[in-house]
């Protein structure tokens, strides 16, 4: 098994030297470059779960800026939205530097990178330098979701609770407790069937959670397929094509 932090420490040190000075970048070996930006990308990956190196922290603030004028470094996603995330997130940051932060983000969340999409759901959620739109944000972390980050099912576990989650539209909260029963299911290794899940020996306060949501995924999908059959009764242009919410589908 590949000894990442280890990794980390040689490489970051090789790279940025301890008197925080950066090598000139035409000095640095292409091979070079492909471990540090491979580095990094797992560094991202991790810390999205929790591990964070502080003195990698404190160098990458420093030096971000001219990694990103390096072509080698700036073909690499994980460091434009690094880069890019540490300015959105910042209490300190500018206008401008929400929207240097947005205008990394928005591409980066348009060609689907899992990342980029929590964050513009995050930005979406709270108005940051964009108009507030809390269904965009669902929509936006559920996509994240599925594509398996961590913080996306986390904020869509927490936003299923809330109160503001259920004054959405059937259709978007449908949406919405589907991806958690999915999180849920995979979480707990619940074992799903035609009728439903298999919940014998699955955690108590996760089973209570569980059932809760299943019994209001099938009121939800009544509800929505109702509405999809009024539509049509009404003449109004549908077909199986036009249905972004997999209404009458399973959802394991």
């Amino acid at each position: 098994m590949i000894d990442y932090e280890y990794i980390f420490k040689e490489t970051i040190s090789y790279y940025f030297k301890d008197d925080f000075s950066l090598p000139p970048m035409d000095k640095i070996k292409v091979n070079t470059r492909m471990v540090v930006a491979t580095t990094l990308d797992e560094y991202l990956v991790r810390l999205n779960k929790g591990f964070i190196n502080v003195k990698l922290e404190e160098r990458l603030e420093r030096y971000f800026v001219e990694l990103l004028r390096d072509e080698w470094f700036y073909q690499w996603a994980p460091i434009r939205w690094a880069y890019a995330t540490r300015l959105l997130y910042n209490p300190k940051a500018s206008d401008g530097d929400i929207r240097r932060a947005l205008d990394i983000i928005i591409p980066l969340a348009n060609e689907g990178y899992p990342n980029a999409l929590n964050d513009l759901a995050y930005a979406y959620c709270y108005g940051i330098g964009l108009e507030r739109s809390y269904e965009k944000a669902i929509c936006l972390w559920v996509i994240a979701s599925t594509k398996g980050h961590y913080n996306a099912q986390e904020a869509l576990k927490q936003e299923c609770y809330l109160s503001r989650s259920k004054e959405l539209p059937e259709e978007r909260r449908l949406f919405l407790v589907r991806q958690v029963i999915r999180v849920l299911v995979r979480e707990n290794n619940v074992r799903v069937t035609d009728s439903g899940p298999e919940l014998d020996g699955v955690p108590l306060g996760a089973r209570t959670i569980l059932k809760k949501l299943y019994s209001e995924h099938k009121r939800l999908c009544k509800a929505v397929e109702a509405k999809a059959h009024l539509r049509q009764a009404n003449g109004l242009w549908y077909s199986d094509e036009d249905n972004p919410y997999n209404v009458g589908t399973k959802w394991k």
